[in-house]
């Protein structure tokens, strides 16, 4: 019971601030950059987990690197910090709702796609990175050329991502930086078939 009435005192004052909040785009653009931030600050842990991975499959594949313990831990560590279950950061970035005074600005649109970015795809690129860091034997293994189609859409989606939090900006007279690290990732050469 203290529990319901906790969470429906949270939804009220935040349905009061969404109201009382001045509906012009100096707020709204307010509210965007502040939610961007939150949304950014949850993506952090798994794309910068994801980045790292990549890099360090990168070495072991490259040949210039023989911590191949390492980057398997690496990758199932970035599979943890892509799960909303395992982190509570990304699960909150993830959970939160755009505030009201987005609507009809394409944000809940990028939140949900950010939410896909993480979980289940960069779940799923760091999964596959592991399995083609575990398959000593080929680069051209199934695992691989899958590790591949999933970089590049992750890519794709993260661009995708990216041009609807900037065209809401641009509709409300302002600009946001590119999210960081990176969502929209270039994939390491050396990850696919030769």
């Amino acid at each position: 019971m203290l529990v319901v009435l906790a969470l429906t005192a949270v939804v009220a004052v935040s349905v009061a601030s969404d109201l009382l909040h001045s509906a012009n785009d100096a707020g709204r653009l307010s509210d965007m950059r502040s939610y961007y931030k939150a949304e950014e600050s949850g993506i952090a842990s798994c794309a910068g987990g994801l980045h790292d991975s990549l890099v360090a499959a990168q070495a072991i594949l490259a040949g210039t690197s023989s911590e191949r313990a390492t980057a398997e831990n690496l990758a199932t560590l970035g599979t943890q910090a892509c799960t909303p279950a395992l982190n509570d950061v990304l699960f909150d970035a993830v959970t939160s709702a755009p505030p009201r005074s987005l609507a009809g600005y394409g944000v809940a649109i990028a939140a949900e796609d950010l939410y896909e970015w993480a979980f289940p795809r960069a779940t799923v690129a760091e999964t596959d990175l592991y399995r083609v860091l575990r398959d000593h034997a080929s680069r051209t293994s199934t695992a691989a050329l899958t590790l591949d189609r999933e970089l590049l859409a992750l890519r794709r989606l993260g661009k995708q991502i990216q041009r609807l939090f900037n065209t809401a900006a641009t509709r409300l007279h302002g600009q946001l930086a590119p999210f960081s690290p990176s969502i929209a990732l270039a994939p390491p050469a050396s990850l696919g078939p030769s």
